[in-house]
């Protein structure tokens, strides 16, 4: 997902959806992008999270229902 398309980066997602509980359905409120106004960092993440990325981890974990 690391692309160098402005706020198409894991490093700007991850960051973003943090201060949410990495929940899916906040991040996509548009409320949500006053994440952005309250940590100003994640403009330089949203332009140059490319060059620093975060830790390597799975984007889904599936899970059989018992």
């Amino acid at each position: 997902m690391d692309t160098w398309i402005p706020f198409a980066n894991d490093r700007f997602l991850d960051e973003f959806n943090g201060p949410l509980g990495h929940n899916l359905d906040l991040a996509l409120d548009p409320s949500a992008a006053n994440i952005v106004a309250r940590k100003p960092s994640l403009l330089l993440y949203a332009f140059l999270g490319y060059l620093v990325p975060s830790a390597y981890e799975p984007a889904l974990v599936l899970r059989k229902p018992q």
